[in-house]
């Protein structure tokens, strides 16, 4: 199972991040666009990398 690699990027203090970038020179441009909004101001604008994921597709586990 091979991740596939994508960028997103996300605005210090805020609650969630949706968009995925294919490539990091997208979520760069984005980056740069969102740290100049008025509302940003002060704020880090993080670009996160996507390294490995998991999946469980079998039953809950419930605890008794």
């Amino acid at each position: 199972m091979t991740p596939q690699r994508f960028w997103m990027i996300w605005v210090q203090a805020t609650p969630k991040t949706n968009h995925r970038h294919p490539t990091y020179e997208q979520a760069r441009q984005e980056a740069d666009r969102l740290a100049m909004l008025p509302e940003n101001y002060g704020k880090n604008v993080y670009i996160l990398q996507a390294v490995d994921y998991r999946k469980y597709d079998g039953m809950p586990k419930v605890d008794l």
